[in-house]
């Protein structure tokens, strides 16, 4: 899905969630990658509220999702590990100057 310039000033390059991605790569990789998890669940696990999931959505910065119904979405074991991915930072944290 192509996202418009107006879209692409509106996601955030880091998200808060990046320092612990692998953390949560970790407690999430066990598991059939079909599961569905609930947004109540999905929030737990990256430390988010509900309202940053929705926004998320919204806005097309977070997880992939899958709607299963007119008023309930899922999360996707896989695509939930495979965002993380893209989110943890290899480089180390930069020292401040002084």
């Amino acid at each position: 899905m192509a996202i418009s310039v107006a879209q692409a000033k509106t996601i955030p390059q880091t998200h808060h969630i990046d320092p612990h991605a692998n953390s949560v790569i970790g407690t999430l990789a066990d598991g059939d990658p079909n599961d569905l998890f609930t947004p109540q669940q999905v929030a737990g696990y990256l430390r988010v509220t509900i309202s940053w999931l929705s926004v998320a959505r919204s806005k097309g910065f977070g997880p992939p999702f899958i709607k299963v119904g007119p008023h309930m979405i899922r999360y996707r074991r896989r695509d939930i590990l495979k965002w993380l991915q893209s989110r943890v930072t290899h480089r180390k944290t930069q020292q401040r100057r002084r």
